[in-house]
């Protein structure tokens, strides 16, 4: 409603003059500003956690990501052009823009209506960040990565445990953190988030098919029978290619590889851009991504699923790395170091306690067994 209250009001006071200097900073200046204001777009992911809860996962979780991005996008475009067309952008007090844009044109009352709104979305945002975490510790502990504290629900099917220690630690990091650099802290792991997925669709997009059933579904839990190798009326050692079964397990194999070396030389690629080097370095660093890509698009993926799924794999997927840790890496320093530790933790916990319970992990030993 404040979204629409400021494109509506304030589109009657834009000057069109003010637009004469759009990119200002040219696109290296979009680039990190797109990375200082990631964090905005937290809430869509929200609608992924909530899988379990809707009638029909594969045709409504597509529709509510796509179609809340879409919206999002959309309204965010909007507020930008209608801010910085009632004032010059580099009259915008930085700490509030959105209520000083309408101070400077002599419209108190709707900077303090937009103050407050602010407040309220803030704490909206928070709540749905409070309703999705809990439910990824809960997957993650059912699926043997978390402690079992965590996939344990209530009468009312709300996993209690992970919610109040999301309570806990959102309240402590709001206590010491500034809002700055709790932004930067979010949106490069936002970032780094959506570099996982996109790895990982290239990595299950290349595995051996996998056929998967659900089998019940029971006080909020629903397993799946993962069944890998060849079904009924299926060619035995059926991959990458028409070819046995000991080489597609080895092109399997070495496809996370591949990301991995596509991430590294990612890093090296955007970190030329921030230190200025020479034309030459940039070519050395973008050659190695342009044969993995090349590798991978030889390869050709096989395992590709029939409802929703991301198109033009894996190109697709390896720019979102490329743009992702492009944005990481223009982020500022201070927060990427808070953020890295951050991630120590959870290594920890994944490779102390995670990788030896993991359900799929034993799953897959039983079957190689």
């Amino acid at each position: 409603i404040i979204i629409l209250f400021i494109i509506g009001l304030g589109g009657a006071h834009v000057n069109t003059a003010n637009w004469n200097d759009f990119f200002p900073f040219g696109l290296p200046g979009v680039f990190k500003g797109a990375g200082l204001v990631f964090f905005s777009y937290i809430g869509f992911d929200s609608v992924t956690t909530l899988a379990g809860e809707v009638k029909n996962p594969k045709r409504d979780l597509p529709i509510g990501i796509v179609g809340t991005l879409g919206i999002t996008t959309i309204l965010y475009i909007g507020v930008a052009l209608v801010v910085t067309g009632m004032v010059p952008y580099n009259h915008l007090d930085p700490d509030s823009p959105l209520s000083d844009a309408f101070v400077k044109v002599n419209i108190h009352w709707a900077a303090a209506v937009i103050a407050a709104g602010s407040v309220t979305t803030l704490t909206a945002t928070t709540l749905a960040s409070l309703l999705g975490q809990p439910r990824i510790f809960f997957q993650m502990a059912v699926d043997g990565l978390l402690w079992r504290p965590f996939a344990k629900l209530n009468k009312a099917q709300v996993p209690v445990f992970g919610t109040v220690i999301t309570g806990l630690f959102s309240g402590v990091l709001a206590l010491v953190l500034d809002l700055g650099d709790l932004a930067n802290m979010i949106s490069i792991g936002t970032l780094m988030a959506f570099s996982v997925v996109c790895g990982g669709v290239i990595i299950l997009r290349y595995k051996e098919k996998s056929h998967t059933r659900s089998t019940n579904f029971h006080e909020g839990r629903q397993e799946h029978e993962t069944i890998n190798g060849p079904q009924e009326g299926e060619i035995k050692g059926h991959s990458y290619f028409s070819c046995s079964e000991g080489l597609a397990r080895i092109l399997v194999s070495f496809v996370p590889w591949m990301v991995i070396y596509f991430t590294m030389f990612s890093i090296a690629f955007a970190l030329s851009f921030r230190i200025s080097t020479s034309l030459w370095v940039k070519i050395v660093c973008i050659i190695p991504l342009l044969l993995i890509y090349l590798m991978l698009q030889i390869l050709r993926p096989k395992d590709i699923p029939e409802s929703f799924k991301c198109p033009l794999v894996p190109l697709i997927p390896l720019l979102g790395i490329l743009i992702n840790v492009y944005l990481i890496v223009q982020l500022p320093v201070d927060s990427i170091y808070r953020v890295l530790v951050w991630s120590l933790i959870g290594f920890l916990i994944y490779f102390g306690y995670g990788i030896r319970n993991s359900k799929l992990n034993k799953y897959e030993e039983e079957v190689i067994q």
